[in-house]
């Protein structure tokens, strides 16, 4: 691979993992101002949740906050991605960046089963 089509692999995943970031945001703004009634489509999804309104709202206030949060560091690891070395593309380095994603998500779901947990009726 060329300098050109190295620098263009760290543009396109970090676009990749920018608007994965911004589409966390877009999803839990409505969550975080109790826009969404409980529902079976969207929101956060756990057993009984949806069968109490106070619950649902809670929870999904919540979710939508600890999701909010933990998108702020993936926004952050793309812009830095944009001033990287050009790095070579490997499968290690597809691996690295789907743990990097995935982990602040994974994090966030675990926040949000414990408040779930400690603070509902469940």
């Amino acid at each position: 691979m060329n300098v050109l089509s190295l620098q263009l692999h760290n543009i396109h995943l970090a676009l990749k993992i920018f608007f994965g970031g911004l589409v966390i945001i877009v999803v839990s703004i409505p969550l975080i101002l109790n826009k969404i009634p409980p529902n079976p489509f969207f929101g956060i999804r756990l057993p009984g949740l949806n069968k109490n309104e106070e619950n649902w709202y809670k929870v999904n206030r919540y979710g939508g906050i600890i999701l909010l949060r933990w998108s702020t560091p993936l926004l952050i690891f793309a812009i830095l991605l944009l001033f990287l070395p050009h790095i070579r593309y490997s499968e290690n380095f597809n691996l690295a960046i789907i743990i990097v994603f995935s982990l602040p998500l994974i994090i966030a779901f675990i926040q949000i089963i414990l408040y779930w947990q400690r603070n509902t009726d469940n």
